[in-house]
């Protein structure tokens, strides 16, 4: 009786290691995939984080007028409109009003990518008070 192993058991024992290691990749294939989308939504987060911050450095917005900007990855625009009537900023009562406080209702939408780079964007509505000069 000869020792050893027979061709079939070969490659039967091949085709064995052959898919094992074909479903590990595919595996971590997936896993790279979801990690490169965590990585993506994560730096949105941040940017839809940070774009409100920019924003709320500005205190005169031009009302109804789409504006754009970048902020690292992402495109975004903006648009203000105002929610109250213009209200004096209180000063001394001998002096007109130079400047009136105004409450603002930002609507901002950050673009990415999504699947197959079809262009998506995310929506934030917040609020901003600020002022602008009296117009006269």
């Amino acid at each position: 009786m000869r020792k050893g192993f027979t061709l079939v058991e070969v490659l039967v024992a091949l085709a064995i290691l052959v898919s094992g290691v074909v479903a590990v990749f595919q595996i971590f294939g997936e896993g790279f995939d979801h990690l490169l989308r965590f990585h993506r939504y994560q730096n949105l987060y941040i940017a839809m984080s940070n774009i409100p911050e920019e924003l709320d450095r500005r205190h005169d917005f031009e009302p109804g007028v789409a504006q754009a900007g970048r902020s690292g990855d992402f495109d975004y625009e903006w648009t203000a409109t105002v929610v109250e009537p213009p209200q004096p900023i209180l000063g001394f009562d001998e002096l007109p009003p130079t400047h009136h406080s105004l409450l603002y209702q930002i609507v901002l939408k950050v673009y990415f990518s999504g699947r197959g780079n079809e262009r998506r964007f995310r929506e934030i509505v917040f609020y901003k008070s600020g002022w602008a000069r009296v117009q006269r």
